[in-house]
């Protein structure tokens, strides 16, 4: 791929950086005509084990819709304000501290951000398209407006020094949660709060610090869920009786 006319355009880019956005222009068949003149073309970026040390010049990607870097080198992720048209955002087992630019990804369905070192996630509130995000295996200490993302349907915060998700009674979509080997409270505290989630199907604590179950909260639980399930088993029973009376 000649890169004439954009290393023009890229003169103030460090080596680093323009070598990164060559990288990523490769590795998906991105053209100089098609990157520099039909940029809206662009919806998709991806990248696998390919050691980038950074990842730069996203102002070039304003359309894209999904993104994708795993196993990288990346220390951190910025530019992402650039990308308001993202709705998955794939940034696994790389070694990613911080990430800038993630208020401005507003039609964010999907967030992975599973194996790095991010040790806060300051505030999501933002995010109220957000389906599906995955936390597992970094630092994170606490997550800052998660009660907002009203459309959740899975959860996965675990492996992480985590001691509370903030208020996720109000996760009313919430399908899918996985605590495992995480700080988030006792098992008494957090029943009453399960319960409140109309549409969970699957629970993952074990493992939790501190987590002491007696035999009567671990029936408790298990009776809840077992009732639960079977009621909407009725349900489905019923109406399909109904339909073919």
């Amino acid at each position: 791929m000649t890169m004439g006319s954009l290393k023009q355009m890229l003169s103030l880019v460090s080596p680093i950086e323009f070598q990164a956005l060559q990288d990523i222009c490769e590795y998906n068949d991105i053209t100089e005509g098609q990157l520099i003149c039909a940029p809206e073309t662009i919806t998709s970026i991806e990248m696998f084990m390919q050691g980038i040390p950074q990842i730069c010049c996203l102002s070039f990607f304003q359309h894209l819709v999904s993104l994708s870097l795993i196993q990288q080198s990346i220390p951190y992720i910025e530019g992402l304000h650039n990308c308001p048209c993202l709705e998955i955002l794939r940034l696994n087992e790389n070694l990613i501290k911080r990430l800038d630019g993630l208020e401005s990804c507003t039609r964010l369905r999907e967030l992975y951000l599973h194996s790095n070192k991010i040790e806060h996630i300051k505030n999501i509130s933002h995010l109220t398209d957000l389906e599906v995000l995955w936390l597992a295996n970094n630092s994170i200490h606490e997550i800052g407006g998660l009660e907002h993302c009203v459309h959740l349907k899975e959860l996965n915060v675990a492996q992480n020094p985590i001691k509370q998700v903030g208020e996720i009674s109000k996760l009313k979509s919430l399908e899918r949660l996985n605590a495992a080997a995480t700080n988030i409270g006792s098992f008494k505290v957090e029943l009453p709060v399960l319960w409140r989630l109309p549409s969970c199907q699957s629970y993952a604590f074990f493992g939790i610090s501190d987590f002491q179950i007696t035999n009567g909260e671990q029936a408790q639980f298990l009776c809840s869920t077992t009732i639960r399930h079977m009621s909407s088993f009725v349900c489905r029973a019923y109406s399909f009786w109904m339909q073919s009376v």
